[in-house]
Order: structure tokens, then C-alpha cells, then sequence
């Protein structure tokens, strides 16, 4: 959002941003509003699957904008599919052998799929970009959800409201102020390098602070307290 943001307010000037501005707004204020409402239909009417099912064709559809528009666009899609292959796996084998292997080998791959693309500026090959990005999608498949599963491990079952709502704002939060703080860097140095550097320590730091995360030996408790 931040990056679209950019590429609207460089196109629109200064003679034409408040237009520009009040437009994109609109869809980010009625969408928290139509969701819910859409939801709640869904769940009336049809199979509780349709809730997912929806976001197919609204997925596809910004696919198809994106790759008309932005000529790069179809660039990030090896992120999502190293990201849908890798997630389910690393549900399984965070099971199995508890979220921190799991975790910390899905941050090392993050960091250094991002180390690769702080070569873009240099002339970066496509296919090497591409990879690269596959890479990142697989390293972040295998840490989000065992990440977010392990903040549940050792909390009994009263606690799993507070704790969702934590790890959700937490969530939101981190997301906002990372992306903001990458187009703030693009924009002020205009280097895809830089940027990119920045996104490889910050994710070299996520990937040591996941070694704190539980091992194979912590089991979820479910006793009441």
C-alpha cells in the first residue's frame, strides 16, 4: 500500500492530490465496513468454504491489474507460490518438532533471499530475481504461522482470547511500520539496493529472536489457571 501510494501521489502531482488522495480513500474506508457484511452473508447462505473461496477471484483480478499496470507486478508472484508451498509443511513439521527449527530456518531463508535482491540495482537477472523471491516465500511460509502457533503453546485455554488479540495487533502493527519504513527509504534514496539492505538486518534480527521461541521439549498446557 505504501509503494502504490507513492507511485499514485508521483503521478497525480501536487495540483491533484487531494483528489487523488480522497478517491483511494474511499475503497480503504468502505472495505472494512463491506467485509464483515459480506462475510456474514456467506455464512448464512453458503458453505462456510466460500469464505475463502471469495478472495479467489478478487486475488486474481488485483493479479491482472497489477501485471496491466505496473510492468514489475508479476514479479512477486514466486513470493506467493514459495509461500503456499512451504506453509502447510512447516504447520506439520512445527507440530512435530516444535515452531523454533521451524522458524529460524524460515527466517535465514527470508534473509537471504533479501540478501540476493539487494542486488537489483547492480543488474540483478530476472530468473535470479525470481528465485530470490521464491526463496523469501518459502522462508516466510515456514515462519509466520508456527511463529503465531507458538505464542499459544503454554497458554492455557482462558488465555487464548487475550492472546489472540495481542498477536494481532502486534501483527498489524510490525507490518505497518515495516512497510512504511521501506517506502520511507525507497523514497529518500530512491535505491532498490538500500532498501533492500535494510530488509536483510531487520530480518537477520527476526531470525536470531526466533531462536527464543519454544523448542520440541515445550508442550502446549491445557490446564485452567
Amino acid at each position: 500500500m505504501p509503494v502504490a501510494q507513492t507511485i499514485l501521489a508521483r503521478a497525480a502531482g501536487a495540483e491533484r492530490m487531494g483528489r487523488v488522495m480522497a478517491l483511494v480513500g474511499v475503497p480503504a474506508l468502505l472495505a472494512p465496513i463491506l467485509g464483515p457484511l459480506a462475510g456474514g452473508l456467506i455464512v448464512d447462505h453458503l458453505p462456510w468454504r466460500w469464505i475463502f473461496l471469495i478472495n479467489l477471484p478478487v486475488g486474481v483480478a488485483s493479479v491482472l491489474i497489477s501485471v496491466r499496470r505496473l510492468p514489475a507486478g508479476l514479479l512477486v508472484a514466486p513470493q506467493g507460490i514459495g509461500t503456499a508451498i512451504s506453509m502447510p509443511i512447516a504447520g506439520a513439521l512445527a507440530d512435530k518438532i516444535g515452531p523454533r527449527r521451524v522458524v529460524v530456518t524460515g527466517m535465514v531463508l527470508v534473509t537471504l533471499g533479501t540478501l540476493v535482491l539487494t542486488q537489483v540495482p547492480d543488474g540483478l537477472p530476472s530468473w535470479a530475481a525470481a528465485f530470490a523471491l521464491v526463496v523469501r516465500g518459502l522462508g516466510f511460509g515456514a515462519a509466520m504461522m508456527p511463529a503465531m502457533a507458538a505464542g499459544y503453546r503454554t497458554l492455557p485455554a482462558s488465555a487464548a482470547g487475550h492472546a489472540s488479540s495481542v498477536l494481532q495487533i502486534f501483527s498489524r502493527v510490525g507490518g505497518t511500520i515495516g512497510a512504511a519504513l521501506m517506502a520511507v527509504i525507497l523514497t529518500q534514496t530512491g535505491d532498490f539496493g538500500t532498501a533492500f539492505w535494510f530488509a536483510t538486518g531487520i530480518t537477520a534480527v527476526a531470525a536470531l529472536a526466533s531462536l527464543l521461541l519454544p523448542g520440541s521439549g515445550t508442550r502446549t498446557s491445557h490446564k485452567e489457571q
